[in-house]
């Protein structure tokens, strides 16, 4: 990604994974999901009960704080901050 950004006249000032600490459960979740029998998946997202939500909002603001300071080895996404090049 960093490549083609730079490539196309762009400075990369954070290129990172996200998602890192939901990574096993998404995971899991996914991995099961392919396993089933007589169910077809088209996507991860639906709607959730708003305890799960407020509890998942926690760990992604956590997230955000660590990224602030580190990038991530690994995760579900890449988040990637750049700007054109003057």
């Amino acid at each position: 990604m960093r490549t083609v950004l730079e490539s196309h006249g762009f400075v990369v000032e954070k290129l990172s994974y996200w998602n890192s600490l939901l990574f096993l459960p998404i995971a899991v979740l996914r991995l099961a999901r392919k396993h089933m029998k007589n169910r077809e998946i088209k996507t991860d997202v639906e709607e959730l009960p708003d305890i799960v939500n407020s509890f998942l909002a926690v760990i992604l603001r956590c997230e955000s704080y660590l990224l602030a300071h580190i990038n991530l080895p690994f995760g579900v996404s890449v988040l990637c901050v750049a700007r054109a090049d003057k």
